[in-house]
């Protein structure tokens, strides 16, 4: 007979998958039957203890009767059960035919199991399996279970097709829908051999070599002959050992050790302070570690041993390095302002642009730049008033009310994005989220039953989620509105006491989502209450450093006041006094000065409409730098193609910090760095690179006056521009594909922004600005890839030819499968849709009906329309940036 662990084993082998890693039907049949044959033969045995002679034969017919017999007289049932006329099916999972415990047929009249399943049928719960049989005893009915069946409990379900059940439910073999098989298999001590195993398995198998040293008796090492453990003659284990399991205690520690480890002292309170402390003879501390983690340490520096290497880079940065000192020393290109007075015979005259304030009433200062007088033209149909600019600095202009911040913020865990599609999980009582929407859509939504707002606050208390809202709506706050606070709290990030000024600066801007910028006053900043006329001004409650512009001659306090006064309260009521020059509309003015931002500019109507005022002055500089790190600073396009990351891999001895923020106009980059400064100007000293107006690229008053905002900001002798590198837009004229943007600059148009910026920039900062576009065109020399824009053309011809940077470095070739220069151009695509025929490898150019300037390519019979970023450029592009302005331009210009 067959033994259990025979058949186990034969399993095994049966069950192993065939070469496309499936077990076949065939498999399983077999598989059945021989665990059938298993049970018929296990119960045969049975059967021969009490009939020692009996044949195979004779226990057969004893189960299944003679041939012809229809009676099932070998069951193994309940006493009085005897099989003899069958009914027919029975489901036992559902009862079907339905079945009673009364009115039984008569008795020996059975029903065959064809639903296994439980059920009370008997007044008891059973199981019942299929094949088993419910035979009637006349009076009741009784189990009948088969050998097989008593063994095992085969049924199936939602898991299994089919499954065979021990007497405690565990799974002995099942066969699951899906065609996988579960088999529990009793392995014989010392059947897996190493080819059993799998190659992760053996892998993690320590190598056993026998040991060359006549010390040890054997070692195992790893593949790299690291030896873990080691077993030597002398019946000693050495290795390497994880103690993290099993810690090694005081008293496994010998006591010449114990003499040497750290002890408490009386003198200090082990418990409440120190984790151990070491002391000498006079109580005095040599080295202690407290049980927050701080270590006291008695620490002797031996002479000269500490160098600059060893201190923080803050340290650091304290100390004029060598290419500090030299640059300053020498360097021609260095860059600040002159103070020598050379009656402007080296002078330039340069634009300082300014726009009026949105309020109307108050006056825009110009900002600053070393120049003499301020003078222009009124080109405004308004006109316009000059003022010296006060001396107060003006850091509120729009009283919004007042403003009541929370209290019960703790912990602050970052944006809560409109796009979010459940509130945040496992919060904390305390937990606070601000509430970001993007920029396109709408600004109130409401989720799980809590309604929020652009800017509200979603914070979590012990009574759940709740919202405390912005104290203005984002289509309400303007740069430098603020609110006075009523109480000590917290909004965003920003601690706030009772009576502070919050002021909103702006916005913060990443990829179309927009966080709005809160700060508080500092000493010394005054806020707007509006205007006053002093004949009949009654303020209520003023405030140290409220403020109100005077809008008619008069007398307050004693005062006599003039129309643009300053009207100031600072414990006690004073005048900033204005003395107004009214320039007409068309009129020319010159105001002296020795810098720009002294004067001041506003509507003469006070209307809040804003007026551009593009005044001139007269500059003369020398040049000097400083600093060998660097802070890079633009809207997206410094993280577009990586290109500050490229940067910074080309200056591998600097610190290089790379600020990126998508959708960012002048002002937004603009609001960022005022806010770095505010909140422990991080990057003070080192040389900022300031990339910006892409995003507002026909603004140029605002690229300008951000320019020199950001010039004085960071320190002018420590500042590099990037102008615009300009859209591959194109359109068609009937002929070939035309670059406007490009094509007008290279040209030296004057109507070219392009060419209007980069001359700016040329005449303000020499030799401290740089030019993507022109760096692009640069990098295209000696490129022999095809132009695909430009059938017939490589790109640095097109590069020469019309000042098109190259299409590789906006077009990303190393996400397609094909190669630019083994495709074949067959015309210009004007229709909607894509084109009909046509070989593999061909491609056509878009001239109408989308996007102007898109390739087509055929692949396989297959056309297929790519586009491409317009605006930024791809890593290629950005490595040709960078080394253009790391080895070029740093190096030959800038002279680091």
């Amino acid at each position: 007979m067959t033994t259990r662990e025979q058949l186990l084993a034969t399993a095994q082998d049966l069950l192993k998958p065939n070469a496309e890693g499936k077990i076949t039907e065939e498999t399983i049949l077999s598989l059945m039957i021989m665990f059938l044959q298993y049970s018929v033969d296990s119960s045969f045995e049975v059967w021969r203890e009490s009939n020692p002679q009996g044949t195979k034969q004779q226990f057969l017919d004893y189960i299944i009767g003679p041939k012809g017999d229809k009676g099932d007289k070998g069951d193994i049932g309940e006493p009085g059960a005897n099989a003899e006329f069958l009914i027919g099916n029975w489901d036992a999972s559902t009862n079907t035919p339905v079945l009673t415990n009364a009115n039984w047929p008569p008795n020996g009249h059975y029903y065959r199991v064809s639903g296994a399943g439980n059920s009370t049928v008997t007044g008891a719960s059973l199981y019942y399996a299929i094949d088993d049989k419910l035979i009637s005893t006349g009076t009741g009915w009784l189990r009948a279970q088969t050998e097989f069946t008593q063994n095992w409990k085969v049924t199936s379900n939602d898991t299994y097709k089919i499954v065979f059940y021990d007497e405690d439910d565990n799974v002995g073999l099942g066969i699951k829908h899906d065609g996988s098989v579960v088999l529990k298999l009793e392995l014989a001590d010392g059947s897996v051999l190493t080819q059993n195993l799998s190659n992760d398995i053996v892998d993690r198998l320590l190598t056993y070599r026998a040991s060359t040293s006549i010390n040890a008796r054997a070692v195992f090492i790893d593949e790299d002959d690291n030896m873990p453990l080691e077993f030597t003659e002398e019946g000693k284990v050495k290795g390497l050992f994880d103690y993290s399991l099993s810690k090694i205690g005081k008293e496994d520690v010998k006591d010449e050790l114990l003499s040497m480890m750290m002890s408490f002292n009386d003198k200090y309170d082990g418990f409440n302070q120190w984790l151990a402390v070491m002391i000498d003879e006079d109580d005095n501390i040599g080295f202690g570690v407290m049980l927050d983690g701080t270590v006291v340490l008695s620490l002797a520096l031996a002479n000269n041993s500490i160098e600059l290497k060893h201190l923080s880079t803050e340290l650091q940065a304290r100390f004029p390095t060598a290419s500090f000192i030299n640059q300053n020393s020498y360097n021609p290109n260095n860059n600040v302002f002159s103070d020598e007075d050379d009656d402007l015979w080296r002078g330039e005259q340069v634009d300082v642009p300014v726009f009026t304030n949105r309020m109307g009433y108050l006056f825009t200062p110009f900002p600053p730049l070393k120049g003499r007088g301020l003078m222009g033209n009124n080109s405004n149909t308004s006109a316009l008033e000059f003022r010296k600019k006060p001396a107060i600095v003006v850091r509120g202009e729009r009283n919004l009310g007042t403003f009541t911040p929370l209290t019960t913020l703790t912990t602050y865990k970052g944006w809560f994005r409109s796009d979010a599609t459940t509130l945040p999980a496992n919060p904390q009582v305390g937990d606070y989220y601000i509430c970001i929407f993007f920029y396109l859509s709408a600004k109130t939504r409401t989720l799980q039953g809590v309604t929020m707002s652009e800017w509200d606050i979603l914070y979590y208390t012990a009574q759940g989620w709740s919202v405390a809202a912005s104290p203005a709506s984002s289509s309400t706050l303007k740069d430098n509105d603020y609110f006075d606070s009523t109480s000590n709290g917290k909004w965003f990030n920003t601690t706030v006491n009772q009576g502070d000024r919050l002021i909103y600066l702006g916005l913060k801007s990443g990829g179309g989502w927009n966080e709005p910028i809160w700060i508080t006053q500092k000493v010394g900043e005054y806020f707007c209450q509006g205007t006053c006329n002093p004949n009949a001004f009654a303020p209520v409650a003023p405030k140290n450093h409220d403020f109100w512009v005077v809008e008619s001659n008069g007398v307050y306090q004693g005062l006599t006041l003039k129309k643009g006064d300053y009207l100031i309260y600072n414990n006690g009521w004073g005048v900033d006094e204005a003395t107004i020059v009214n320039v007409p509309a068309s009129a020319f003015y010159s105001l002296p000065c020795l810098q720009t931002s002294e004067w001041a500019v506003r509507r003469a109507d006070l209307s809040t409409a804003r007026l551009d005022v593009n005044a001139t002055t007269r500059i003369t500089k020398k040049k000097e730098r400083a600093g060998n790190d660097w802070n890079l600073v633009s809207d997206s396009m410094f993280g577009s193609g990586n290109v500050g990351g490229q940067i910074a891999s080309l200056l591998p001895k600097s610190q290089v910090t790379i600020q990126s923020f998508g959708g960012a106009t002048s002002y937004n980059i603009l609001s960022k760095v005022k806010e770095s400064i505010r909140s422990g100007d991080l990057y003070f000293g080192r040389n900022h690179v300031y990339w910006h107006g892409q995003n507002n690229q026909t603004d140029l008053v605002q690229i300008k006056n951000a320019a020199l905002q950001m010039a004085s900001l960071a320190g002018i002798d420590r500042v590099i521009f990037w102008s615009m590198l300009g859209q591959l837009n194109m359109s068609w004229n009937s002929n070939r594909l035309v670059d406007s943007n490009h094509e007008d600059a290279y040209q030296g148009l004057s109507t070219s922004r392009f060419v209007q910026l980069e001359q700016w920039y040329e005449k303000v900062f020499p030799g401290q600005w740089f030019s993507p576009r022109k760096a692009a065109l640069a990098a295209a020399f000696g490129r022999t890839r095809k132009s695909l824009q430009f059938p017939g053309k490589t790109e640095a011809q097109v590069a020469l030819e019309f000042g098109i940077p190259p299409f590789s470095f906006f077009f990303n070739f190393t996400s397609v499968d094909w190669n630019p220069d083994e495709l074949n151009f067959t015309g210009y695509h004007q229709s909607a849709g894509l084109p009909t025929g046509g070989n593999h490898n061909d491609y056509v150019i878009r001239t109408g009906n989308g996007n102007v300037g898109q390739i087509i390519v055929n692949q396989n019979e297959v056309w297929t329309e790519y586009n491409h970023d317009i605006t930024h450029v791809t890593n290629e592009g950005g490595a040709a940036l960078a080394n253009q302005f790391v080895n070029v331009f740093l190096t030959q210009t800038f002279k680091i």
